[in-house]
C-alpha cells in the first residue's frame, strides 16, 4: 500500500460518520469545546469475547478503491482503562459473495502493509501474518489485494476471556489513503458532481471498474474539505447489527427493536431478511434488506426510524434516496413506503411500479429537503392494502447536496468530453 491523496475525516467531518454503540452513548459524537477538539467518543466495558462483550466503533464508507491499494490510521486525543483493549483500525472489503470480511489491526493507530491482522467473516483463518503478506492469497478465487474496501473505522475491545476491564478513547481523526493520482481525483470528482448521490450509487451497482474509483474518491475530495459526501445513515443497507436468524435465514423485529445497527423499529413487527433465504428475494445492495410486511401481511406495517437522527446544518439541502422491492409471487398491489421527517406529516408516500411478471423487483425513489433542526429524524414505514405479503426496502442514503457553484464548475467540466458522456451517465441512471 502506498499514501496519497490521503482523506482525513476531522473536526465536524467526524459528525458526519456512522457510529455502532453496544449501548447509548458507547459511540458518539462529541463537538468541540474550548481548546478541546471534536471527537468520536468510544467506550466499553469489556469488548469482545470478555465476560460483559460489548464493542462500539466509528466507521466511513466508501468504497475506497482495492485493498492492495489503501491504507489508514487514526489518532487518539485521550484515552483511559486497560491495556488489553486498546482501540484498533478497521478495514472491510467485499467478499465474492458480495458479504463483507473484516480485517482487524492487532495493535497500533495504523494499517498497512506491515501491520500484524486478524481477519474476519471467511472460512481461512489469519491471525498475526501482516497484511501485505496475504494480499496475493485468494478467497473463492479473488485475491484479497483486489477486493474492494467498502468501509473503514476505529473499534474498541479486549479480546481477552478472563477478565472486565473497561476502556474508552476518543479519536480525533481518521485518515484513509488511497493510491489513485490527485488529477484523476480531482477531474473525476467535478465529473460526478452534477450528478448527485444516485449517480454514484448506480455506478457502484453497474460496478464499472474506472468509474466506481471515480465516484469513491469524490466523496474522499469533500471529505478532506471539511464537508464530507459521505452517507449520513448509519448502515442504510442493514448490513450490521445483532442478526440471530431463524430457520428461514430471517429475524423477526418486533416494534422498538435495535437490533440493526443505528435503526429502531417503529409501529408493528418487520422481517430482517439475509442471503439464502427461502423465498427467492435477494437485497439491492450488500446481502440483507427489510419486509417492512413482516410476517403478519396486514395494517399497520412495520417501519424503521433512524436511531439518533441525522445531524444536519439548517438551510442545507439535502438528498434522500432509498429503494423499494416488490414481487409478482407475493402480491398482486403495488406496495409502498411512506416517508416522514421528524415526525411532521409525511413528506411522500412512495409506490412501486405495477406488479406485472417481474420476480425480486428494486425501485430507486429519491427527494430532497432542507434541515429546518441540527438533528432531522427520518423514518421509514410501509404502507398499503392489507393482505400486503411484500414492501422491501434497503440501499438508504442521504447526502448534502452540492453548493450551486460547485455545480456549474462541473457541469463546466463535462464540455470537453462530450454528448457520448452524458449518455453514458444518463444510461446508468435508466431502471
Amino acid at each position: 500500500m502506498s499514501a496519497s491523496a490521503a482523506i482525513t475525516f476531522s473536526g465536524t467531518g467526524l459528525s458526519t460518520l456512522g457510529y455502532s454503540a453496544w449501548a447509548p452513548g458507547s459511540a458518539q459524537y462529541v463537538a468541540a469545546s474550548g481548546s478541546t477538539p471534536a471527537y468520536a467518543a468510544l467506550s466499553t466495558p469489556d469488548a469482545g469475547l470478555g465476560p460483559n462483550s460489548g464493542d462500539a466503533a466509528v466507521f466511513a464508507q466508501g468504497p475506497f478503491g482495492k485493498l492492495s491499494q489503501v491504507s489508514m490510521s487514526f489518532d487518539i486525543y485521550s484515552q483511559s482503562g486497560g491495556a488489553g483493549n486498546q482501540p484498533y483500525a478497521e478495514l472491510w472489503v467485499v467478499l465474492p459473495d458480495s458479504n463483507l470480511g473484516l480485517i482487524l489491526n492487532m495493535g497500533g493507530t495504523q494499517l498497512n502493509d506491515a501491520s500484524a491482522i486478524h481477519v474476519v467473516y471467511t472460512d481461512q483463518s489469519y491471525w498475526g501474518q501482516s497484511l501485505g503478506s496475504i494480499l496475493n492469497d485468494t478467497y473463492e478465487g479473488v485475491k484479497y489485494g483486489d477486493m474492494t474496501v467498502e468501509w473503514v473505522g476505529v473499534g474498541i475491545g479486549d479480546w481477552a476471556i478472563d477478565d472486565s476491564i473497561g476502556k474508552t478513547a476518543n479519536i480525533d481523526s481518521i485518515t484513509v489513503s488511497p493510491v489513485p493520482e490527485p488529477t484523476t481525483m480531482i477531474a473525476g470528482a467535478l465529473l460526478l458532481l452534477p450528478f448527485g448521490a444516485s449517480t454514484l450509487r448506480m455506478l457502484r451497482k453497474k460496478r464499472m471498474a474506472g468509474l466506481i474509483g471515480v465516484g469513491a474518491l469524490a466523496l474522499g475530495l469533500l471529505a478532506s474539505g471539511g464537508s464530507a459526501k459521505a452517507n449520513l445513515i448509519v448502515n442504510g443497507s442493514f448490513e450490521l447489527g445483532g442478526f440471530v436468524p431463524n430457520g428461514d435465514n430471517t429475524m423477526d423485529l418486533p416494534s422498538g427493536s435495535t437490533a440493526m445497527t443505528g435503526w429502531t423499529v417503529t409501529t408493528a413487527n418487520l422481517a430482517w431478511i439475509g442471503p439464502g433465504n427461502p423465498f427467492g428475494l435477494s437485497a439491492s445492495d450488500g446481502s440483507y434488506f427489510l419486509d417492512l410486511s413482516g410476517y403478519h401481511d396486514n395494517q399497520p406495517y412495520g417501519g424503521v426510524a433512524a436511531s439518533t437522527g441525522i445531524s444536519t446544518v439548517i438551510g442545507q439541502q439535502y438528498n434522500v434516496a432509498f429503494d423499494v422491492g416488490s414481487d409478482v409471487v407475493y402480491d398482486t398491489v403495488s406496495p409502498s413506503v411512506q416517508v416522514t421527517l421528524n415526525g411532521n406529516p409525511p413528506t411522500g408516500t412512495f409506490t412501486a411500479g405495477p406488479i406485472a411478471s417481474v420476480h425480486n423487483r428494486w425501485e430507486t425513489f429519491d427527494f430532497a429537503f432542507t434541515a429546518t433542526s441540527a438533528n432531522t429524524l427520518i423514518t421509514f414505514q410501509g404502507v398499503g392494502a392489507d393482505n400486503q405479503k411484500y414492501i422491501g426496502l434497503d440501499n438508504v442514503v442521504v447526502s448534502a447536496v452540492p453548493e450551486p457553484t460547485t455545480m456549474i464548475a462541473g457541469a463546466l467540466l463535462l464540455l470537453p468530453f462530450g454528448a457520448s458522456t452524458l449518455r453514458l451517465l444518463r444510461k446508468t441512471r435508466a431502471a
